[in-house]
């Protein structure tokens, strides 16, 4: 993680950590810093956590192809559907 960045809430899950600094790295402008944290966060595992598709949202966000991925039945987690919707729209 980071020392310039001060998450003292983040997940312990180290691939979900940086990929918050991912997003925060593409909401100051720093797409070079936020497409390298993505990158190491897909490295940490980021594809096999429930966070996936905030991980292909901003890869979207980031000029990537859109991925599409269904929501889990029979109630998905909001967080993850929102994710999955915009993904739609891109």
């Amino acid at each position: 993680m980071h020392a310039d960045i001060g998450l003292s809430s983040v997940p312990s899950e180290p691939a979900v950590a940086t990929l918050i600094q991912a997003h925060e790295a593409w909401a100051l402008g720093k797409t070079t810093t936020a497409s390298r944290l993505l990158d190491q966060s897909r490295n940490e595992g980021i594809d096999t956590t429930s966070f996936s598709e905030e991980a292909a949202l901003l890869a979207a966000d980031l000029g990537a192809p859109p991925r599409t991925f269904k929501p889990d039945p029979p109630y998905p987690v909001r967080l993850r559907f929102v994710a999955i919707w915009e993904l739609r729209r891109k």
